[in-house]
């Protein structure tokens, strides 16, 4: 499934398909990192990971929790010519329903990411042009497993945008 999505600004996630707007998940209370939404009447809730949550990330649904994320980093060569120049990598190893994803940067700015299940890729975010995103109201195009929903769909865009900003050069 095709979705659009928006994560410029650090207190919402915008969730678009056929660049219709969806759904918004704004800052919820005093953590500008909580988010909550609403698609199609229905509340949902995304927590930054906490001790409390044993440092997971957490989409729920009122009390029923719908997928978790736990952060991973570790040092990564993208470059074949130069193996030995490693960049920080943050990663995302994300239990939806019970089945097992993972999120991982395919550069080192974060910009295209590959959403695997098991060794198979089963979607990816990548990120549009400078231009695009200036002239237009999208950041990024989501590719998601077809029976994931939207909420799923702006946890892994608010994952992403997580990661981005804690890795290095």
């Amino acid at each position: 499934m095709g979705y659009q999505i928006d994560a410029r600004d650090h207190s919402l996630v915008r969730v678009g398909r056929d660049d219709q707007e969806v759904a918004v998940f704004r800052k919820a209370g005093s953590f500008i990192h909580n988010l909550e939404g609403e698609v199609d009447g229905v509340e949902y809730q995304m927590k930054l990971a906490a001790p409390w949550t044993g440092f997971r990330y957490l989409l729920r649904q009122g009390t029923h929790e719908l997928a978790s994320a736990k952060r991973r980093g570790r040092l990564h060569a993208f470059e074949a010519d130069r193996p030995l120049v490693r960049h920080r990598l943050v990663e995302f190893e994300l239990e939806v329903h019970g089945r097992q994803y993972r999120l991982t940067p395919e550069d080192r700015y974060g910009l295209t990411h590959a959403l695997c299940e098991g060794d198979e890729q089963c979607g990816g975010l990548v990120m549009r042009t400078f231009e695009a995103q200036r002239d237009g109201p999208w950041q990024a195009d989501l590719q998601a497993p077809s029976d994931w929903p939207v909420p799923l769909a702006a946890f892994v865009a608010w994952l992403a945008r997580e990661g981005r900003g804690r890795m290095g050069g």
